[in-house]
């Protein structure tokens, strides 16, 4: 085909797919529902399924760990986990960790919590965050999870959840904290710049609500926030929920799976 003939067909092809509603490549598409890359075969399958549009019951991708070549981190090495308020699946990450936690798993976790992307200036297309609303549902609904009710605390409300975060607490109750906190803005649809949810997401917590009251009078502290974000981008990464366990990394709540070898 000539340039031009090429060209073509890829503006037909990405026109299309914006279209259609959506704003990446090595995207699938099945009857208006999209599933992304690898990750999301399993939602593909079991729609496929639905439909008897498969030939046999065989999955679409097997995820084996054992293939994974990842070496195991020096004894006592932390899990890192970089957590945004305003990300859904930092939400959907930080409930599982909680999870596999009580299973024995990731002793060793370190929550780094960090600002939004959007709020350090990184755009994000309708089209994305139409998509991850959807994806976010059936992938919290799939993991039992609540999920719908939205009020965005982007801005104030994540600059409060941030100032008040209990850095001195143990792992797990950081963890509740940023599990109870995205239950609240992303399932209950409550706004946490008022005083009186704020306050109960302490109370579900386990956490004192004088001394958050008292850093939050102290004016707005994202300092631990931007230290997490700096060694998020000396990692390598640049989005939430990210994890790296020694010398592996990799990033979406979707790849828990693949840290489960490196787990203590």
């Amino acid at each position: 085909a000539s340039p031009a003939q090429t060209l073509a067909l890829l503006n037909a092809n990405a026109g299309r797919r914006q279209k259609l509603g959506h704003y990446l490549p090595a995207m699938w598409q099945y009857r208006g529902e999209w599933f992304w890359a690898l990750d999301r075969l399993e939602f593909l399958h079991a729609r496929l399924i639905a439909r008897e549009g498969l030939c046999d019951a065989l999955p679409l991708s097997v995820r084996d760990r054992a293939a994974l070549p990842v070496q195991a981190p020096a004894p006592g090495a932390p899990l890192e986990f970089w957590f945004s308020f305003r990300s859904p699946y930092s939400y959907l990450a930080a409930v599982e960790l909680l999870r596999l936690r009580q299973q024995g798993l990731f002793s060793h976790l370190q929550v780094r919590p960090v600002l939004p992307m959007v709020m350090r200036g990184l755009p994000v297309p309708r089209n994305k965050r139409l998509y991850i609303v959807r994806d976010v549902k059936r992938s919290a609904d799939a993991a039992g999870i609540p999920f719908g009710r939205i009020h965005d605390p982007v801005g104030e409300g994540v600059l409060r959840l941030l100032t008040a975060f209990p850095y001195s607490a143990d792992t797990d109750t950081q963890l509740r904290y940023c599990a109870i906190a995205g239950q609240t803005v992303w399932a209950e649809g409550l706004d946490v710049c008022r005083d009186e949810v704020l306050r109960s997401v302490f109370s579900r917590s386990g956490l004192d609500w004088a001394t958050a009251q008292q850093k939050l009078a102290a004016g707005t502290d994202t300092r631990q926030a931007e230290i997490n974000r700096e060694d998020l981008f000396a990692a390598g990464l640049w989005g939430v929920p990210s994890f790296r366990s020694g010398n592996f990394t990799t990033w979406g709540q979707d790849r828990l799976w693949m840290l489960h070898p490196l787990s203590p």
